[in-house]
């Protein structure tokens, strides 16, 4: 695939499968060995590519149980890659910086194959990047504002570490939770568990932290928040979109 011809995305917008994991004709054993080896290279990428998230995503999902036509996904990540070879994180330089930012978002049911949702976020100091990530959940949420809940469940887990090991350095951040969505925010908010009986633990530590002060909520329109981009695969023009917010850069070659 050299020459290959470059594509905008690295995966096909909702190119997700319908059909049940593990469904279809098992890859043979040499070739499974080489999709695990691919999918763990797009892993690796993904660490420092916001843009390349998802993709890594998708293809790990197919890792235990490999079958033919998975590796489908492979060459269209590679074609993207080939048009588009350098992603570039801006520092700019800024001043008296105390607020770490997290921005969260999650795509409900997005799994056609399981119907668990994707939490996806990614942390700021400042106009800084710092981290994210694209996670599918454990289990399968109720409802949208569940899905949400569970992705600001982990925005807050992440940006409370970071907050902690600035601490350890010296330095005194706040931290701000930014999503889109008004039924998490309401839950983040009150106390206790309320007319939602199925809450977790995990649930009441958020409403805690946000008692506290340790964590502020504030709702953000979905246009702006850049977690989206990490939630489910985006055409071209929304991924342009939010990498352009986000302070991060892709370059074709030159």
């Amino acid at each position: 695939m050299v020459d290959c011809k470059a594509v905008n995305t690295p995966v096909e917008p909702r190119s997700e499968s319908g059909s049940e994991e593990g469904e279809g004709t098992l890859m043979d054993p040499v070739e499974a060995r080489r999709y695990r080896r691919s999918a763990a290279r797009w892993n690796y990428l993904a660490l420092d590519r916001v843009d390349l998230s998802v993709c890594a995503n998708l293809l790990a999902r197919s890792m235990a149980r490999p079958t033919v036509g998975d590796e489908r996904g492979i060459k269209r990540a590679i074609r993207y890659l080939s048009g588009a070879p350098r992603c570039i994180w801006k520092f700019h330089g800024q001043k008296g910086v105390d607020q770490l930012c997290v921005y969260s978002d999650s795509d409900w049911a997005g799994c056609l194959a399981t119907r668990r949702s994707t939490s996806g976020g990614i942390v700021y100091h400042g106009a800084h990047p710092i981290t994210h990530w694209s996670k599918r959940q454990n289990n399968v949420a109720l409802s949208s504002g569940e899905a949400e809940l569970n992705g600001q469940v982990k925005a807050i887990s992440e940006v409370m570490g970071i907050k902690h090991a600035a601490h350890e350095m010296g330095m005194k951040v706040g931290a701000q939770l930014r999503g889109d969505s008004s039924a998490a925010q309401g839950i983040l908010t009150r106390k206790g568990v309320g007319k939602v009986k199925h809450l977790e633990v995990k649930h009441l530590w958020v409403q805690e932290k946000v008692r506290e002060g340790a964590v502020k909520p504030v709702k953000v329109p979905r246009i702006v928040n850049v977690a989206d981009l990490l939630t489910h695969p985006c055409s071209g023009v929304e991924m342009g979109k939010h990498l352009g917010r986000s302070g991060v850069e892709v370059r074709a070659a030159q």
